[in-house]
């Protein structure tokens, strides 16, 4: 028997057509069929019932179908495992897909895999069956992966990843009663007639255990194979329907009507068989895939400080160059059903706890690394090094955040949410051994370096491991928890940490000791804790991806909005670095408040205005959030200079609540305008351009002010630093709000 053989016996069962197989294969049809004949000789069985109209199976071609697609998918590994030690990737990749992947942007992927890896032949598909036909084509082996949408389905044999998830929106004619509402409930649609997708669609599936959950009946009397069609009947007045917001914001002629109180949410996933290795070229395309929704997942949540490479439309963003949020789930055969509300309350009662104890921990976490920023001026006077040196330790610490964002940052999804997030923590903690036994300059700095690898280990792993989380304890509920806990966690734990500092230091004695001691147990204990908690990401079971840093990249036609929206985030970063370095020694030494407590109540109270902009302002359009930001920034940045010259503590707090506003606006809109003008497929690439010169802006101006403070006063210096910040965001707010 030969491979060749049951090659032309899948590409004819698949296409039911002799005539479709040949053109497939680029083989005369008449090989076909020999090939067919001569398969049938040797197996002694008949394998197609053909006639002059149709090509069907017969019980023995079914039989042997899947068993020749494992023969085939074992031949191709072993041609890839080959590949693999040369260059460049061969064979073939079949991927299946819905009619709409909601913002993951599927041509363009297969656009960039196809310029990295020519010699690879791509296969799309879309099937008539929708999710539950792919699912079924991806288990059989005539798919390598499909992108699909069946969540809380049992799907045997598949290992599946979540991707991202958007609302569905119901859409009906201008004429409607209720095409005025900008929300409905499930029962006022109880007697509408619906225009839906054909059973096995993941917009079916949803909106079908919606209606049945709350116990209302609906009419289905139009099923349609396309959201265009959908959108016609609805306009004409024949019925209502749900669909994908994405697509419905293509729609023209309907209205648009989100559901209340909480939204259906469609979830997208990317599905692979669980008993066959993928191939070389699926893992190249999955990796690729799985980036980019993480990007998106991370990222609209913007936290500060955070890689935010990233998981789904929540946050997902997705998300690192890394598999996306992927809480994979290897399906088995299921249970009896009966207990299937049990287990599944279980679960989400397991998971709901889990993502309490994570936030926790990447708060405390956080909190560690600004911990030092009201301490700098003890270390000072016991070392007797300038302002210059202040902003010198606190910039190595910026250095050892990027390298490890570039570096490490993507890791957790073969490694494991859990196991990084761990390994993050224990870093940190060895970060404050350093400080507790190394008492002196070069201490610092090796412990401010390595507090800054935690975090870059950190940030966007904890951030897509609460939004994975989020989604187990809660299916189908809305992001908006998951989103609030990761800013409140980063953010606020960047403001905590000083304010504990700052009254330990200022209260319990010992003022370089005991803030560390008290921040490792709380540091050890989260880290006890994560011994509860689930992992989310999947389980590698191949060998695991080649290694490689984050890569960066601008896109060309729009490389000066990009170059503006990060020089701006530079800006913003360094007003943060100011304020976790200098600030209280300008407290100390120009106001004459050598207050550890309020010098922690300042840092914080910057963190703490941004959680709460972003949080406030996060509906907002980009343009309104980037202008309104910025604008907000300059005035904060007034204040503080004028703080500093009549020697005011309060004009300094006011000045960092209003800068700290600013900056959380700010920062979230040029996340969401390097979103807007980079390609899905490289936005990861993007957005680490956007977080190195945000980095670059946590050095340079802060070593700058340092720097002045040798020569000038310390009010001339942070008036040349303002003016300075204020140029570059004068030069910049007309580019990022184009």
């Amino acid at each position: 028997m030969e491979l060749r053989h049951l090659e032309y016996f899948v590409a004819v069962a698949e296409e039911l057509s002799f005539t479709r197989a040949s053109r497939r294969l680029h083989v005369v049809q008449s090989g076909v069929s020999s090939a067919i004949q001569v398969l049938e000789r040797e197996l002694g069985a008949t394998l197609f019932d053909r006639d002059r109209h149709r090509v069907i199976l017969t019980e023995a071609g079914r039989a042997l179908l899947p068993e020749a697609r494992a023969t085939l998918a074992a031949a191709q590994a072993a041609t890839d495992a080959v590949a693999e030690t040369s260059a460049g990737l061969r064979g073939t990749l079949s991927i299946g897909t819905m009619i709409s992947t909601g913002r993951i942007d599927v041509p363009a992927l297969l656009g960039v895999f196809h310029e990295q890896h020519p010699g690879v032949l791509v296969r799309l598909r879309v099937l008539p069956g929708g999710s539950a036909e792919l699912a079924r084509e991806v288990a059989s082996g005539g798919l390598d992966l499909a992108l699909l949408s069946l969540p809380g389905e049992a799907l045997a044999g598949l290992n599946v990843r979540p991707l991202a998830r958007e609302p569905l929106v119901l859409i009906r004619g201008p004429k409607h009663p209720l095409a005025a509402a900008a929300s409905v409930t499930l029962g006022e649609l109880a007697h509408e007639t619906f225009i839906d997708f054909p059973a096995g669609w993941g917009t079916r599936a949803v909106t079908d255990r919606a209606f049945a959950a709350a116990g209302v009946e609906r009419q289905v009397a139009f099923e349609v194979p396309d959201y265009t069609t959908a959108a016609g009947l609805a306009r004409n007045g024949l019925g209502v329907a749900f669909v994908p917001r994405s697509a419905a914001e293509r729609l023209d002629g309907v209205a648009r009507a989100g559901l209340a109180p909480s939204p259906l949410n469609w979830h997208i996933q990317v599905a692979t068989a669980a008993a066959r290795r993928p191939s070389a070229a699926a893992r190249a395309f999955l990796g690729d895939l799985l980036r980019q929704t993480l990007t998106l997942a991370v990222l609209s949540l913007a936290p500060i400080t955070s890689s935010a490479y990233g998981h789904h439309r929540s946050g997902i963003a997705r998300w690192p160059r890394s598999v996306a949020p992927s809480m994979a789930v290897t399906t088995e055969n299921t249970a009896a059903r009966s207990l299937a509300p049990t287990r599944g309350r279980r679960r989400g009662d397991r998971h709901n706890v889990a993502f309490w104890i994570v936030g926790y921990v990447f708060a405390v976490t956080m909190a560690f690394s600004a911990l030092p920023a009201p301490l700098y001026v003890l270390y000072q006077a016991r070392d007797g090094f300038s302002t210059f040196m202040i902003t010198v330790i606190f910039a190595v610490y910026a250095v050892g955040v990027v390298g490890s964002l570039f570096l490490a940052g993507h890791l957790s999804d073969w490694a494991g949410r859990r196991r990084m997030v761990l390994l993050a923590v224990l870093t940190n903690v060895v970060a404050g051994a350093v400080f507790l036994t190394w008492p002196s300059t070069a201490g610092l700095i090796v412990a401010r370096v390595v507090t800054g690898i935690s975090i870059g280990m950190l940030t966007a792993t904890a951030t897509a491991y609460l939004s994975e989380l989020h989604a187990a304890a809660r299916p189908g509920a809305p992001a908006t928890r998951g989103e609030i806990v990761s800013a409140a966690a980063n953010l606020g734990g960047l403001g905590l940490g000083p304010l504990l500092a700052g009254l330990l230091a200022q209260y319990a004695g010992h003022a370089l000791v005991v803030p560390y001691l008290v921040s490792e147990a709380l540091m050890l204990a989260g880290a006890l804790a994560l011994a509860l908690v689930p992992e989310t990401a999947p389980r590698v079971a191949e060998p695991r991806p080649p290694y490689r840093p984050q890569r960066v990249s601008v896109p060309a036609d729009r490389r000066s909005t990009f170059l503006a929206a990060a020089a701006a985030a530079g800006v913003l970063f360094a007003l943060y670095g100011v304020f976790t370095s200098v600030a209280p020694s300008v407290l100390a030494g120009v106001l004459h408040d050598p207050s550890h407590a309020l010098a922690g109540v300042v840092s914080f109270s910057v963190f703490g205005a941004s959680a709460a902009a972003q949080a406030m302002l996060g509906r907002l359009p980009r343009r309104t959030q980037a202008g309104l930001g910025l604008a907000t920034v300059a005035a904060g940045l007034g204040l503080v200079t004028a703080s500093v010259w009549v020697a005011s503590f309060w004009l300094l707090l006011a000045g960092g609540i209003v800068a700290g506003a600013g900056a959380g606006a700010a920062f979230r809109a040029m996340v969401a305008t390097v979103i807007a003008i980079t390609p899905p497929a490289v936005r990861g690439e993007g957005l680490a351009g956007l977080f190195l010169g945000a980095y670059a802006g946590l050095v340079v101006p802060v070593v700058g002010l340092g720097i002045a403070t040798l020569w000038v006063s310390m009010q001339v210096a942070v008036l040349g630093f303002a003016i300075a910040l204020a140029l570059v965001i004068a030069a910049v707010t007309r580019r990022v709000l184009a």
